[in-house]
């Protein structure tokens, strides 16, 4: 801590009087405190701070085993010297690493994030984000730089995503035994429909092509679309430019402040196809009552930040459009539906309903 002070302050850091440790939303895995107090310098100089310490525990993410120190590699890596005048994330004073976890010092941000983001806010921070991609795209040694970067996540990301929900699958035995903790009605799914579960496929692919789902069959049939394609779909997707993602980048980890956009918890970020952050920015968490509102100004917005640099076909920003859609399905299309068949609320059952709706719904 005292190295971290005395790169954050500038000067020799001594001792330090702590006053208040605060737990911060740290995700899944992730332990994040505030912590605040008076650091005291060589000169005997008592100076207020506050800091921000997350460690991170090490854990196995399925097809993608060392992202649990990506946010490591990327902190000691000089990826901050990509980030525009107005787009970055929190000043990192002090990194170390174990083979069990890592442990950060950084900036503690105080500005606007989460459901205090208004429309124009989100409509900045998709501006920002497009630029920040749009420079890396547009400077070869940059981008060759990042590449060299360890650890860095790639376009394969999205499939391993999906097919977790898809072909990720467990055995009838466990399923049905009194170690696994699904609901009791998913279970009795199981016991009932034995004969005609496809075990090859997982929980999510079998329970929504059962009665027991009582989502409308307009959405299901939405989601089955998606399983006949994907092959189509992957291969669409490969053809689009492929840009540095954030691949996190939702309301929770974004703050606002006086016109600059600060992004947090970057395990994720790796090289991905062109599109792929708006569509998690438009869709993920928001007020499904404005979803048409966001589209319709973040996602231009995000496409004139990316072209502020570049020179790229329009040929290739109306493919990564025409995706959008697809993103946002292969994103949460079944982590949506699995909410609602999990549940037992009508309240939650109506939530993801609505949310699938609203994708059923959109058009550029």
């Amino acid at each position: 801590m005292i190295k971290a002070l005395t790169a954050m302050l500038s000067k020799p850091v001594l001792t330090v009087e702590r006053k208040q440790e605060t737990p911060l939303d740290g995700g899944t895995i992730g332990d994040v405190r505030l912590i605040s107090g008076d650091a005291i310098t060589e000169t005997n100089e008592q100076i207020p701070f506050k800091i921000v310490y997350k460690t991170h525990e090490k854990f196995s993410r399925a097809g993608d085993p060392d992202s649990w120190k990506r946010e490591y590699d990327l902190y000691i890596s000089e990826l901050d010297k990509s980030f525009t005048s107005a787009f970055r994330w929190p000043i990192c004073y002090d990194a170390e690493i174990s083979d069990k976890k890592f442990e950060i010092w950084m900036e503690y941000i105080d500005a606007l994030s989460g459901l205090d983001l208004d429309v124009d806010m989100l409509e900045k921070a998709a501006f920002e984000i497009g630029r920040w991609q749009g420079k890396i795209f547009s400077e070869p040694e940059l981008s060759k730089k990042i590449h060299q970067i360890k650890n860095l996540g790639d376009p394969g990301f999205l499939q391993r995503h999906f097919n977790q929900f898809h072909t990720q699958t467990m055995s009838y035995e466990y399923i049905v035994s009194d170690n696994c903790r699904l609901p009791k009605h998913i279970k009795k799914c199981y016991l009932e429909n034995k004969e005609r579960i496809d075990h090859g496929k997982s929980i999510e692919y079998n329970i929504l092509r059962a009665e027991i789902c009582t989502l409308p069959q307009h959405l299901k049939q939405m989601l089955f679309d998606i399983d006949e394609r994907q092959n189509e779909i992957f291969e669409n997707f490969k053809r689009l430019p492929i840009v540095l993602c954030q691949r996190d980048y939702w309301i929770e980890n974004i703050f606002y402040d006086n016109g600059n956009i600060i992004a947090i918890d970057w395990d994720t970020a790796g090289w991905g196809y062109l599109g792929e952050d708006i569509a998690q920015l438009v869709f993920d968490d928001i007020n499904t009552d404005y979803f048409s509102v966001y589209a319709k100004r973040l996602i231009p917005a995000y496409y004139k930040g990316f072209t502020e640099f570049t020179n790229i076909t329009e040929i290739d920003i109306k493919n990564s459009k025409a995706a959008i859609r697809d993103f946002i399905l292969v994103l949460f299309g079944y982590g949506k539906a699995q909410k609602h068949m999990f549940s037992e609320s009508a309240e939650v059952k109506a939530q993801a309903e609505k949310e699938l709706q609203v994708v059923y719904d959109f058009k550029l």
